[in-house]
């Protein structure tokens, strides 16, 4: 039995292969990221249902760890405010709780 895929590709908006594709495009989540393109910090912020540990993690394009921190939240909005020292360029950004695992696109001007 053959199954049939449509793909719609545009620019900026795919990573990976054919078989494990990464979709970049931005989604509607309860993650915002702000400002984005940055130069020194940026906030990230986290609708969350209870207590718990968020995960930060930046990876260069190529997939190299640049930066992971930990951070304990609580119920309600939480901004998360970081100043990662990375230098100048296109990252992905992991935001990681126990409800959500959202990936963003970062630059870093």
């Amino acid at each position: 039995k053959s199954t049939r895929v449509k793909f719609n590709f545009s620019k900026d908006a795919l990573l990976g292969t054919f078989l494990t594709p990464l979709d970049l495009r931005e989604e509607q989540s309860d993650v915002r990221v702000s400002p984005n393109p940055f130069s020194d910090s940026f906030s990230v912020m986290l609708e969350i249902a209870e207590p718990q540990t968020a995960v930060v993690v930046i990876y260069s394009i190529t997939g190299q760890l640049v930066y992971q921190r930990d951070f304990k939240v609580t119920p309600g909005t939480n901004t998360l405010n970081l100043q990662p020292q990375i230098s100048n360029g296109i990252y992905l950004m992991h935001v990681i709780t126990d409800q959500d695992f959202v990936i963003h696109k970062l630059i870093k001007n």
